[in-house]
């Protein structure tokens, strides 16, 4: 799942996107319909980080830290990939979501809805440090954001 939250982007004086919120749900199809000139490519360049947003907030679902972590624990049998999510860390020579936000310019990066296998609800955890040092946050019961 993606979430973004209040997008702005201004190319000069012309504003292209003006507080634009969107949930992309993991697994589904959306289509994003609108007439020439109404932003639709400057939103998709957002969410793949092709351009750099002026300000907002985006929040992603980081599920999983491994692809394989469901396996590893004895939870499952399925990866990360099989349901459909992109674990933080790379595998296989592709890039994981930590490389994936690194890419994008917003203030807060946000992982939401975090698998309870997932080491990085381990404050003191290397995994959690990994984030913080890459500037990515990592959501609790009850957190606020502020734009």
């Amino acid at each position: 799942m993606i979430r973004v939250v209040d997008l702005h982007k201004a190319f000069g004086g012309q504003r292209v996107l003006q507080g634009v919120n969107l949930e992309l749900e993991t697994g589904k199809i959306t289509t994003i319909i609108g007439g020439s000139g109404s932003g639709k490519t400057v939103l998709l360049k957002h969410l793949n980080a092709l351009l750099l947003p002026d300000r907002g907030c985006v929040l992603v679902d980081g599920t999983f830290w491994t692809e394989d972590e469901m396996i590893e624990s004895g939870l499952g049998a399925k990866t990360a990939s099989d349901m459909g999510h992109l674990p933080q860390t790379s595998r296989s020579g592709r890039p994981g979501m930590i490389a994936a936000l690194d890419r994008i310019g917003v203030r807060r990066k946000v992982l939401i809805h975090i698998n309870n296998s997932n080491p990085i609800l381990d404050e003191d955890s290397v995994q959690r440090r990994e984030l913080q040092r890459h500037g990515i946050e990592v959501a609790h019961d009850g957190m606020e954001i502020e734009l």
